[in-house]
């Protein structure tokens, strides 16, 4: 099935760090099937991760990629468009990043 999660990586976010330092050394992966979820206080940083994995706020250093491609220094036009990445701002608090990886 297409949802049964696997070893191939959908997504991948290393030593992702800002300027403001609001985040430092963020590493993950996303493989096939799984479901991310990003959770903390207000203004925690939560936003300001999703925001940086589709380009709208400039990393001071990390790499991120999508399907083994390099997604550093792209538009948020291109990264959605590209990768089909959504970036869906629910509510004040909530964010949630939406991946089908049927492209």
């Amino acid at each position: 099935s297409d949802l049964v999660p696997s070893d191939e990586k959908l997504l991948t976010v290393s030593d992702l760090s800002t300027k403001n330092g609001a985040l430092q050394d963020i590493s993950f992966d996303v493989r096939y099937g799984e479901v991310l979820g990003v959770y903390g206080l207000r203004n925690q940083g939560q936003r300001l991760l999703l925001e940086t994995i589709f380009g709208a706020y400039k990393k001071s250093q990390g790499e991120i990629y999508f399907k083994g491609k390099k997604l550093d220094n792209k538009f948020v036009a291109y990264v959605c468009k590209v990768t089909g990445i959504a970036f869906i701002a629910i509510g004040a608090v909530s964010f949630y990043l939406l991946m089908s990886g049927q492209f």
